[in-house]
């Protein structure tokens, strides 16, 4: 709490409630460590990013049968993806 870099009165309050957040997920993070549960914590976090991750997915909607990144691929027979895609 030594220095604010960040401008005004909303700066200051950032600034407390970040200092107070660290602090708090410090204290977290001694406790878990201490109580042995660093496998639990890995399990729920793992679960929490798969989650996001399928949830990302289906917010992006779906995907264009054909297509790639660089969106310059046509739908025809002889694509290697198109060809993929059928067979799957």
């Amino acid at each position: 709490m030594d220095r604010c870099w960040l401008k005004g009165a909303v700066g200051d309050a950032l600034h407390a409630l970040s200092c107070a957040a660290g602090y708090n997920i410090h204290w977290l993070m001694r406790v878990i460590a201490r109580l042995g549960l660093g496998g639990l914590f890995y399990a729920c976090f793992t679960v929490a990013m798969y989650a996001l991750g399928v949830l990302k997915r289906v917010l992006a909607g779906p995907v264009a049968l054909g297509s790639n990144s660089s969106g310059n691929c046509s739908p025809h027979a002889a694509c290697p993806q198109l060809r993929l895609a059928a067979s799957g």
